[in-house]
């Protein structure tokens, strides 16, 4: 009782107490996990920064962060607070919009996380455009597989995550599930489709398409955990018999290489292979699975209560291109 009525009375954030570039500190650092890093971004140094997150706590009467070798990281009470401050800044960033209507200025940091297939084609273009648009706000961009996104977008170490899901959602699939019974939203944006791919020496080069019983007669070049496709795809394919992992790796482009000088099968989405030089070259061949298909969407996904005019600016621009 006595822990709640401390908590309620420290996550007011009386004006008098904090200041706005504090919650932007605090805010900063949950995403980002460092303190270094949070400073880098803050465009200040970081004794400065750590000086001022412990004036902080001192003035709060609460510790913030733990802070260990492995890192720094949200108390109990951290989380509440971090999580009122990021509603405080969404609303003064509004506020801010409204009064500059006619300029339309955005300010501050806009960390994005998304799969490697968005950002080899669709996110440049996009954030060429939203740069354009608005140059004063400080894109970061991290290349990640689905699971990570998630855990990003979980943790508030990121304000979008983009992302790939099966058609067929896994009923098992805890990491999925997260999906549906936390505070994170999700936005269908647009669908897609895994296509195996071989090597232009394979033997498979010369057809159009292939049997799935075929298919798992080559062994298999797949992204590791981190990713999502590989555990949809074994588990497509589990019914025509045991499969043979040749090699897993969370960089596309050994698994391009690999593929190309073996005859080994790898699994990519069409959007990643419209712009990829392997497949235009034709060193990589795309085949089609017979009577079946490998249906796939990505989806913009987001804290419920985190939802910056920054963030809905680049969600939206995010949607015209797709």
């Amino acid at each position: 009782m006595k822990k709640d009525k401390k908590i309620k009375k420290t996550i007011k954030l009386e004006r008098d107490v904090m200041r706005l570039e504090q919650l932007q500190y605090i805010v900063e650092i949950a995403q980002s996990g460092s303190i270094s890093l949070a400073a880098e971004r803050l465009h200040i140094t970081q004794p400065s920064l750590s000086l001022a997150i412990i004036n902080l706590e001192k003035e709060l009467d609460v510790t913030l962060f733990n802070r260990s070798r492995q890192g720094i990281q949200l108390t109990e009470i951290g989380e509440a607070i971090v999580m009122q401050a990021k509603e405080i800044l969404i609303k003064i960033d509004q506020l801010r919009l409204n009064v500059n209507t006619k300029s339309s200025i955005l300010t501050g940091n806009l960390s994005i996380s998304a799969v490697p297939s968005v950002c080899l084609t669709i996110m440049p273009k996009v954030i060429a455009a939203f740069i354009q648009k608005h140059p004063n706000v400080k894109l970061i961009l991290q290349e990640k597989g689905t699971y990570k996104v998630m855990q990003d977008i979980k943790g508030g170490k990121s304000d979008l995550g983009i992302i790939a899901l099966p058609e067929n959602m896994f009923e098992d699939d805890a990491n999925l599930k997260m999906l549906e019974t936390t505070n994170i939203i999700k936005e269908k944006l647009y669908s897609d489709e895994l296509l195996p791919c071989v090597g232009k020496n394979s033997s498979l080069s010369i057809n159009e398409e292939i049997a799935p019983e075929d298919i798992i007669k080559y062994p298999f070049v797949l992204f590791n955990s981190q990713y999502l496709m590989p555990e949809y795809i074994k588990k497509m394919f589990k019914i025509y018999g045991d499969i043979d992992i040749l090699l897993t790796t969370e960089n596309s482009e050994i698994a391009k290489k690999m593929i190309i000088e073996s005859n080994a099968i790898g699994f990519f989405s069409k959007l990643s292979l419209k712009e990829d030089p392997y497949s235009q070259s034709g060193q990589i061949i795309p085949l089609q699975i017979s009577n079946t298909k490998l249906e796939i969407y990505y989806s913009c996904i987001r804290e419920h209560s985190h939802f910056s005019t920054a963030a809905q600016e680049f969600t939206r621009i995010l949607k015209s291109f797709t």
